[in-house]
C-alpha cells in the first residue's frame, strides 16, 4: 500500500469536504450521491447493511435528526488520510468533530472509508465509525 500521489489527495480531500459540506446543510441527497449501494457501516461493533438506496436514506435522514437535537453544531475534518489500495481502490480516514458555535465539542471520532472506483465514479463501499 502506499500514499496516494498528490492528484489523487486533492481529490479525495474535495470529496470529503463536499461530503462534509452536504451534512452541515442536511441535504441527504448529496449525501446519499457518495454512496454505492449496496454498501456496509460498522458501527459500535454492528455491521449494517444497506441494499437499497430507501434503506441508505433512511439511516442518513435518522442520523441527521440525531445531529439536529444536539442543537446547532456543523461538521469538521480536522485531520485526513488517503492510501492507495490500487487502480480502484482507496482507503480515506477522517477525524470528525461537530462542534457548537461556543467552540464546545459535541463528538469527536474517527472514521475510515474504503473507496471504490465504479462508471459513476468514486464511491464509498465501507464506511467504519472507529470507537
Amino acid at each position: 500500500m502506499n500514499s496516494l500521489g498528490a492528484p489523487y489527495e486533492r481529490i479525495f480531500r474535495a470529496l470529503m469536504d463536499s461530503y462534509c459540506d452536504a451534512w452541515n446543510r442536511e441535504d441527504v441527497d448529496a449525501i446519499l450521491d457518495v454512496y454505492q449501494v449496496p454498501s456496509f457501516t460498522y458501527k459500535e461493533g454492528k455491521l449494517h447493511t444497506f441494499v437499497d438506496l430507501d434503506s441508505r436514506r433512511e439511516y442518513v435522514a435518522d442520523f441527521i435528526e440525531v445531529n439536529r437535537k444536539e442543537g446547532p453544531a456543523t461538521w469538521e475534518i480536522v485531520s485526513f488520510a488517503a492510501t492507495h489500495l490500487g487502480r480502484n481502490g482507496a482507503l480515506i480516514t477522517t477525524r470528525w468533530v461537530f462542534r457548537r458555535p461556543d467552540s464546545s465539542v459535541v463528538w469527536d471520532f474517527v472514521d475510515s472509508y474504503l473507496l471504490c472506483r465504479f462508471e459513476g465514479g468514486w464511491k464509498f463501499l465501507v464506511r467504519t465509525l472507529h470507537d
